[in-house]
């Protein structure tokens, strides 16, 4: 080293090294080589080599949700964004032996564990220096034995940090184990399931802008029994939550959704209209979340819209007055066949309804006994739309329920018609049964 610091260092290793006064330490490596060490003060620091043998990471998530790191600057979001990046130049950094990945979520109960080993970090030609050429990291990991993770892209120095594009593919991710967060969250355990999730796209002064295609295999959920007991009655968010799964999916128990992901590394933001519906929106946000915050290390909650009893469809319009099946109707009712054939879980309810057009129709007929004539068109088209799926052997009887038709008024603008919507406790083994009501009109 000279008097202004400059320094040359052909090569140095380092052992039993730790970083950390917790135990286990943040992070550990059994030893740590470099090789072509210099620094100027003009230039920063550059390393021809960096190797880590046997490193051991352990990040932990304590109880208020605060994690075990300092701040990093790659995020863009530092205590002090006016202090620059330091100038760092690394030709190539690779781990060795085998490296271990633990992660503690004590913010979840029963607490999470996460054990990564082996995985494996490549990065070549990293640079933090603004406007300088890209480098080039790959990462591979492995826990139990189905889930693979393989990530890949570039790094760019920038004044807001360092710049990240990325694409990448993670395999077998065993849903079961997520039951920590579904449990703590909305009351529902995942009995089991797989998850594949592709991505790509670029992280910018900690700004997300990420494409990522999801697929759920095969997910069954259950009531969420904490300390040996169960969730009181009627708090179990698992039936709604299935029954959306179940109108995403195809006749292999598959869910597949494109997902976009903005807003921040902390906060990601997750766009759902390839989704319809604020359940199947839900649904979608609650099975992302558990694939994609393993980015960010895990997910931090899985969310999804809850409260809901039952889900609506498109209705069966009628003729004021009839209860005869339109051309559209039975459109209609032919493609929501096709689904719940090959959905031999799900259960339809049928609810026919009478409103004010159908009493000033039923009016001029003159008919002795109103209040009877409405009644009797309301169970006409609750019989009518039954009568239809099941003669016609387009759907079994046993998916087939009538809900108490309706025969009152309505609004004003309501339209004759009969209810669509599709029963959640249908498929909540554990769900108390009780009187199936009519939605509003």
């Amino acid at each position: 080293m000279d008097a202004q610091g400059n320094t040359d260092l052909d090569s140095a290793q380092a052992s039993d090294l730790k970083l950390g006064a917790a135990d286990p330490p943040q992070w550990s490596a059994a030893t740590l080589t470099v090789g072509g060490l210099r620094y100027r003060d003009t230039d920063g620091l550059r390393l021809e080599s960096l190797n880590l043998n046997d490193p051991i990471i352990t990040l932990r998530q304590d109880a208020t949700g605060h994690f075990n790191l300092p701040h990093l600057p790659f995020t863009g979001a530092g205590p002090d964004p006016e202090v620059p990046l330091p100038m760092v130049y690394i030709s190539k950094l690779a781990t060795q032996g085998k490296p271990v990945f633990d992660y503690i979520d004590q913010h979840v109960n029963p607490e999470y564990r996460l054990h990564i080993k082996p995985f494996s970090l490549q990065l070549d030609g990293f640079d933090t220096r603004p406007g300088a050429a890209a480098g080039q990291f790959k990462l591979s990991a492995q826990t139990g034995k189905f889930t693979n993770a393989d990530i890949s892209g570039k790094t760019r120095g920038s004044n807001s940090g360092v710049d990240v594009t990325l694409a990448g593919r993670l395999t077998g991710l065993d849903l079961k184990n997520l039951s920590p967060y579904t449990g703590t969250y909305e009351k529902f355990a995942i009995r089991k399931g797989s998850g594949d999730l592709t991505l790509s796209g670029t992280v910018h002064g900690g700004k997300l802008d990420l494409q990522t295609k999801l697929v759920v295999s095969k997910l069954e959920l259950e009531p969420f029994y904490q300390g040996g007991s169960a969730n009181p009655e009627g708090e179990d968010g698992s039936g709604s939550l299935a029954t959306a799964l179940m109108l995403l999916s195809d006749k292999n128990q598959t869910v597949k959704l494109k997902v976009p992901v903005t807003g921040t590394l902390d906060d990601p933001q997750f766009d759902f209209s390839d989704a319809t519906g604020q359940a199947v929106a839900g649904v979608a946000k609650g099975a992302v979340m558990l694939a994609f915050k393993p980015l960010n290390i895990l997910v931090a909650a899985a969310k999804f819209a809850g409260g809901i009893s039952a889900m609506s469809v498109e209705p069966v319009e009628f003729p004021p007055g009839e209860a005869k099946l339109r051309a559209e109707s039975i459109t209609l009712l032919n493609s929501l066949a096709g689904k719940l054939k090959d959905l031999a879980k799900l259960k339809l309810q049928i609810c026919g309804r009478v409103v004010k057009a159908d009493r000033e129709a039923l009016l001029k007929k003159k008919l002795p006994a109103p209040d009877d004539a409405r009644r009797d068109l309301a169970q006409s088209r609750t019989r009518v739309v039954r009568d239809y799926l099941e003669q016609k052997q387009l759907v079994a009887a046993r998916q087939l329920e009538t809900v108490c038709p309706d025969p009152g008024a309505g609004s004003e603008d309501a339209k004759p018609r009969a209810d669509l919507s599709f029963d959640t406790r249908a498929i909540s083994s554990k769900a108390k049964p009780e009187q199936a009501t009519v939605p509003a009109n």
